[in-house]
């Protein structure tokens, strides 16, 4: 039901959830019951529970994809899976992210996209792999 990635240097983990449309990082090294998330992403709606997101090869920056609701047969949908980036604080630690539901902590720092970008025209994202030798972010649509 759940989905990890290690980065290539061990220093992010990153876990989602399928329900969720929050990814929350948080400082691994200060990680305990009452750990706050350094950053929360909001809207990244995911319909499928091996979705998953991925940080940069130097942990500055998160990126993760959008489900879209599957078109019915005959329709023309607008609609389109999409990429966000956004800006992960600097720590001295390892950092971890988790994909959980719509419930946010407002003590939290709520981040807004740096980027979004239209991938997939009538799909949803449902892989990401940034790979750290390339540089080059490789996306699996529905």
């Amino acid at each position: 039901e759940r989905s990890n990635c290690v980065s290539e240097d061990d220093d992010n983990i990153d876990d989602e959830n399928h329900e969720g449309a929050v990814v929350k990082v948080w400082d691994a090294k200060r990680l305990a019951k009452s750990s706050k998330p350094l950053v929360t992403c909001l809207g990244l709606p995911s319909l499928y529970e091996r979705s998953n997101c991925a940080f940069s090869p130097n942990g500055k920056i998160l990126v993760a994809g959008t489900s879209i609701k599957p078109p019915r047969k005959g329709s023309t949908s607008s609609s389109c899976g999409k990429i966000k980036f956004y800006e992960v604080p600097s720590t001295t630690g390892r950092m971890t992210s988790a994909l959980s539901g719509n419930s946010t902590d407002n003590s939290s720092n709520v981040a807004k996209p740096i980027f979004e970008m239209d991938v997939a025209p009538s799909a949803s994202i449902v892989q990401l792999r940034w790979h750290p030798r390339l540089n080059q972010i490789f996306v699996g649509a529905s």
